[in-house]
């Protein structure tokens, strides 16, 4: 504690001499204790502070899906209470409905259409770019719109249904069966995706054979 004194006056007459390296030290300081008291913040509020609940230690959480919870709600008799939350984002309706339709129905046209995974004889990959892959993008979609029909569904709580796999399956169908109802005076019928120029002449020309 003697040499306390001396060494403070000592430090302030070097910083003194050297602003610039002082502005660096106030600086180097300044960041590193404001970069721990982010990160304690973090953890405390994420790993050490109790959840804003009584007798938290006893909540009990758990992945499953809503018949699921439906079964566990009227046949677990250890709970006081039960609750269901989802982090998944749904949209129930308006506009942003109409988009994820959309949506599915180009990711649809896409797996019926355009994207396909080639290997050639000896495994190798050749479709490695997305150019090759062919994801389709605005310029290959028509316009798209959307009709609701709402029918709940009887075997969900609330009768929620998924709104993006009606695009996402029935576009490949009706694709497929549009296009096998032009080559049907052919003699000709796909059952396979994706439906690519090469598949119809190869199946063509088997027909013609």
């Amino acid at each position: 504690m003697d040499t306390l004194g001396p060494d403070l006056r000592y430090a302030v007459r070097m910083l003194r001499k050297g602003p610039g390296f002082t502005a660096v030290a106030v600086i180097t300081l300044a960041l590193g204790i404001g970069a721990n008291t982010a990160m304690f913040s973090l953890v405390r509020g994420v790993l050490l502070r109790p959840l804003p609940y009584p007798q938290a230690e006893r909540l009990v959480t758990a992945g499953v899906s809503l018949p699921d919870f439906d079964d566990l709600r009227r046949a677990a008799t250890v709970f006081d209470e039960t609750a269901v939350w989802a982090s998944n984002l749904y949209v129930l309706g308006g506009e942003g409905a109409g988009e994820q339709v959309r949506g599915a129905v180009v990711q649809g046209i896409g797996s019926t259409l355009y994207e396909h995974v080639v290997y050639d004889a000896e495994g190798q990959l050749l479709t490695r770019t997305l150019m090759d892959y062919l994801v389709p993008g605005a310029a290959e979609m028509p316009d798209i719109e959307v009709h609701h029909l709402e029918t709940p569904s009887p075997f969900t709580l609330g009768g929620f249904k998924g709104i993006a796999e009606a695009g996402t399956a029935g576009a490949p169908g009706a694709i497929l069966n549009a296009v096998n109802d032009a080559l049907a005076p052919f003699g000709v019928r796909l059952t396979r995706q994706p439906i690519t120029p090469d598949l119809i002449r190869s199946a063509l020309r088997q027909a013609r054979a």
